[in-house]
């Protein structure tokens, strides 16, 4: 499954599939089409897949002209259908549905979007690290990868900065936890060939507007 997925990455035959098509949706599946791969973008306004269909864009930062190339080019597709973003929904529903641990695709899965730690067996778990182990990107980056990660879904960790690491979870929706929350975003130059390096002062951040976090 990794080298089939691998290898359809390096030939472009992998289909995009992007949930949300807004500020932060838009953009980035338009960095997709424009590097050759299929895009599919699901929105739940008809609106908006409307007129990004009709070669409109609603985002500043991305010019109607850029989404009608891609559009015209069989690279993009918007879509209010939510079946569309898979060939198999059957399928999708199955792998979504899977345990991760009695099953590989589930597991890899489950891997990407919510491992925290990782303990001294090289078991992963979407809680925060304990005294049985590490955080998971202690271990990513001790093995020294030519490539850097940017990551969220771990709020109560907050912005994390290292060489190689990028995690932008500042507690938007947790604000009032202890401390006061954000919403991150990394901007580096795209001319910088070196983004990942400390010190890095390419942030923007927009405090949370009210406190969601109901804990004691």
């Amino acid at each position: 499954m990794k080298e089939q997925l691998l290898g359809k990455i390096k030939d472009r035959s992998a289909v995009v599939g992007i949930v949300g098509l807004g500020y932060v949706g838009l953009p980035l599946a338009m960095e997709f089409a424009k590097a050759g791969f299929r895009v599919i973008g699901y929105d739940v306004s008809k609106r908006t897949v409307d007129a990004l269909m009709g070669g409109t864009s609603h985002i500043q930062d991305v010019p109607s002209s850029e989404v009608a190339e891609q559009v015209q080019a069989g690279r993009f597709e918007a879509t209010a259908v939510e079946a569309r973003l898979a060939d198999s929904p059957p399928a999708a529903r199955r792998l979504l549905a899977a345990a991760p641990q009695r099953d590989e695709d589930a597991d890899a899965l489950a891997r990407v979007t919510r491992c925290r730690s990782v303990d001294a067996r090289g078991r992963w778990s979407a809680r925060p690290p304990d005294h049985d182990g590490d955080a998971w990107h202690r271990r990513w980056a001790a093995r020294g990868h030519a490539y850097g990660v940017v990551y969220g879904h771990w709020s109560q960790q907050g912005l994390h900065v290292a060489p190689g690491l990028r995690g932008l979870d500042s507690g938007c929706v947790y604000h009032g936890g202890g401390r006061d929350g954000f919403l991150t975003a990394w901007l580096p130059a795209r001319s910088d060939p070196a983004p990942f390096r400390t010190p890095d002062h390419a942030f923007w951040q927009i405090p949370a507007r009210a406190r969601y976090w109901k804990g004691p």
